[in-house]
């Protein structure tokens, strides 16, 4: 019998492995938080330090509040909960819109080791008149700045305040936008104040350039530009009026992106022959006011390019941009464009649905449309439409919207895969919601009677496919709140059954292939074994590491943080309970994982 159970596992060895490593990888639910078929509607997990990550779930008893998990179900749990009274501590106001529990609500943040969110506990209430007379008064509840250590005691209320920026470090001190100013806050109440009091818009943006905070500002009604500062009152000021035909507007610059050594942005300078018309435009600067300038004017004449900043590669900035109009009011060929910074440097990659030059019924022009661009393994991977004919037909046809791969130039641009042949899903079942995560990107898509289910790729045709049809048949899971932390993908998804809950994608190596280490970091023996084994320490590792050990199918079957690997050259481990196969030992450390193989007779 042992002789038999050694040559079935051997087996399991050369035959299982290499059909595994070719399939998509293993979905599992981590925690069915409102028990049974009702959903928790998790929001997108975000990372906060090493194996723990914060999210706003509803457990069905407690309302949206504020959970935190290290991808597993026992380490799945809720923190606090912050609004006991009206069973839910997310109810926030964005942009002049208040949303109810919405799942992305909570808007966490982690910076300079402290996670921050944004709750109510229902103690600040604002009042506002609204209907047609303004005779209705509405009163809602406010949200607040939190802090989080992950312990109930530990997530406190910090001040009153709202941000209206996302929270950058600069100097190791931590500044975001407030409507009244720039902020400053190091976690406590005493220490979060403002630097500078001055207008900024409801949704705001801020980045750290060349050690300074770039945003815009305005001392007067909506004329925003692009303003400065170093951390300190008196160093935050106007840096360049670009929009200076029409100051009573503004240049409102956003979408900064930093790609080589200059910071990308778009702005509207409303200038064209002397008059004061939409002109928003890709613009640069070097950190100097002369070296801030318009990078191209993309949509010549009347109206305005509209760019979308992506993100860089190769040294090149990557967006999408309208290049041409032909009727007034009626943008066309909205295309993907590169840029490293000059006017002779900025080029369509390609016209991937090309336009016809003569004027033609609106809809009918060549339009691809990029959207959803990522970067991965030095290419960039981009939903686009071919089909020159797909805008104008009634009802819309949408066989054509596929993901399309390029190394930045015209020949190396290509459609990846057609995936929806059928058109069954017509829109919902297009390619959406790309996300990298590490040698493979992730996304959500129609397939056949499958629904729209979860999809990964590798970058190749054959390597492009249907995860899972986690919700069995035609109906649709619908993957959404797609984040990639410590070497996983993890996604909210409706299986059918105990509705929309948090899961994760499983695999023995992690996702983040390029990550997984065969250094001698560690070595196991005896090898096989019965399941008990020692793992002997290389004296690299001396920060703190995970250990974990997963089956072939990449479910995790043991667990555990060692705080100080240096201390110890050698660990046993007795997991001999399980059954007879192959075994992954995987060490985690900085960033870095490190695999080695075992097999448990």
């Amino acid at each position: 019998m042992r002789l038999n159970k050694i040559i079935v596992t051997l087996l399991s060895l050369f035959i299982t492995i290499p059909l595994t490593m070719t399939q998509a990888q293993v979905p599992v639910m981590v925690k069915d938080i409102n028990p049974g078929a009702e959903s928790s509607a998790p929001g997108k997990p975000v990372a906060a330090w090493q194996n723990t990550f914060f999210f706003g779930a509803d457990d069905g008893v407690n309302g949206y509040e504020l959970w935190k998990s290290d991808g597993t179900g026992n380490g799945t749990a809720m923190v606090k909960d912050i609004n006991p009274d009206t069973n839910s501590s997310c109810i926030i106001s964005m942009n002049n819109i208040t949303y109810f529990c919405a799942p992305n609500c909570t808007k966490f943040q982690y910076v300079n080791n402290t996670m921050y969110f944004l709750a109510n506990n229902g103690l600040f209430l604002d009042t506002t008149f609204y209907g047609w007379t303004d005779s209705i008064l509405y009163i809602k509840e406010r949200s607040t700045l939190w802090k989080t250590d992950g312990t109930e005691s530990g997530t406190v209320m910090i001040k009153d305040v709202i941000p209206a920026s996302d929270m950058v470090s600069l100097g190791g001190e931590t500044y975001f936008l407030a409507t009244d100013g720039l902020w400053k806050t190091d976690g406590t109440e005493s220490g979060t104040y403002i630097v500078k009091d001055f207008i900024v818009p409801a949704s705001s943006e801020i980045i750290v350039y060349k050690n300074l905070l770039f945003f815009a500002g305005s001392v007067a009604g909506s004329n925003f530009e692009l303003w400065t500062s170093d951390g300190t009152g008196t160093g935050t000021e106007l840096f360049k009026e670009i929009n200076i035909f029409n100051n009573s507007y503004g240049s409102s610059p956003r979408n900064f992106m930093i790609a080589g050594d200059l910071l990308y942005f778009t702005a509207d300078n409303m200038v064209y022959d002397n008059t004061p018309l939409p002109n928003r435009e890709v613009w640069v600067t070097d950190g100097t006011e002369a070296g801030t300038v318009m990078v191209k004017d993309i949509f010549p004449g009347v109206g305005s390019s509209s760019p979308t900043l992506y993100g860089s590669m190769g040294g090149y900035l990557y967006f999408t941009a309208y290049d041409s109009i032909y009727y007034p009011g009626w943008n066309y060929n909205r295309e993907l464009w590169k840029s490293d910074g000059t006017e002779s440097g900025t080029e369509m990659v390609r016209d991937i649905n090309y336009h016809k030059p003569e004027p033609l019924p609106w809809g009918t022009g060549g339009n691809s449309s990029p959207s959803d661009v990522i970067f991965m393994n030095n290419m960039v991977f981009v939903v686009a439409t071919d089909d020159a004919n797909n805008n104008g037909s009634f009802p819309p046809l949408f066989t054509s919207r596929d993901i399309w791969k390029s190394d930045g130039t015209d020949m190396g641009t290509m459609k990846l895969k057609n995936i929806d042949t059928t058109n069954a899903l017509a829109w919902e079942g297009k390619p959406r919601e790309l996300i990298a995560a590490g040698s493979k990107f992730y996304f959500k898509a129609g397939y056949g009677n499958y629904g729209v289910e979860l999809f990964e790729s590798n970058g190749t045709e054959s390597g492009t496919v249907m995860v899972a049809d986690i919700y069995p048949g035609s109906e649709s899971g619908e993957p959404q709140n797609m984040a990639y932390i410590d070497g996983y993908l993890y996604f909210t998804i409706d299986n059918g059954t105990e509705g929309r809950e948090l899961w994760r994608i499983e695999s023995p190596t992690g996702i983040n292939e390029p990550l997984v280490h065969s250094e001698t970091t560690f070595s196991v023996y005896p090898n096989p074994n019965s399941g008990r084994f020692t793992i002997s320490f290389d004296n690299l590792i001396s920060k703190p590491t995970r250990l974990r050990v997963s089956n072939i199918l990449g479910k995790v079957v043991y667990t555990e943080t060692i705080d100080h690997p240096q201390s110890m050259s050698k660990k046993q481990i007795d997991l001999h309970q399980l059954g007879a196969g192959v075994y992954f030992v995987t060490l985690e450390t900085e960033g870095k994982s490190y695999v080695n193989k075992i097999i448990i007779l």
